[in-house]
């Protein structure tokens, strides 16, 4: 496994085993620690968050990382603009804890 500033996100990289053909979703991606560890191991990250100034820092960190897989908007947590069967693997590191509603948001 290649090191990783963030080791938090080691165990997610393990558990997901994710693959070139994955879609992923960052659900509450904060700054995109995840979406980072994750994009160049599968084909797109698409990484949704509620906070526009934590979104923007997130573009701005991905830029610097030359990252072109990963694509950043903001969302209602609880009503994402995706199809239902649009991701293989939907990553929630920090956010459901945050959420007056989990238990809804894992039905989204």
């Amino acid at each position: 496994m290649e090191h990783y500033a963030d080791l938090s996100v080691v165990p997610l990289l393990e558990l997901a085993a994710p693959q070139l053909a994955d879609v992923a979703l960052d659900y509450g991606c904060g700054a995109g620690q995840v979406a980072f560890a994750f994009a160049p191991l599968v084909g797109r990250v698409d990484a949704v968050d509620r906070d526009p100034d934590t979104l923007a820092e997130a573009e701005r960190l991905g830029a610097e990382q030359g990252l072109t897989n990963v694509a950043f908007a903001a969302a209602d947590l609880l009503g994402l603009p995706a199809a239902d069967g649009s991701y293989n693997l939907v990553l929630a590191r920090n956010a459901l804890h945050t959420l007056q509603e989990p238990e809804r948001a894992l039905a989204e």
